[in-house]
């Protein structure tokens, strides 16, 4: 192998740190997605709750499940996209 395989090795690493960075991006988004739409769900059930007398205290519990649902998102979706 000649010099010339050799300078353009950088430039392919440069490509797939690209593919890899979109790939992680769209595993994101879409944990973002179904962690947005389950708490969406989560706040409108409390809600109706607390209307009712019940989960006097479950506003505080919201933020915790919303990250809880992100990182159960994030586990479902790296395994969908596994390469």
């Amino acid at each position: 192998m000649g010099p010339i395989p050799i300078s353009f090795h950088p430039f392919r690493q440069c490509g797939y740190g690209l593919v890899t960075d979109t790939h992680k991006k769209l595993i994101n988004h879409e944990a973002k997605s179904v962690a947005f739409v389950c708490s969406l769900l989560l706040t409108l059930a409390v809600g109706i709750l607390r209307i009712f007398g019940f989960l006097a205290r479950a506003a505080l519990l919201v933020p915790v499940l919303m990250i809880a649902l992100w990182s159960i998102g994030l586990i479902l979706f790296s395994w969908r996209y596994q390469e």
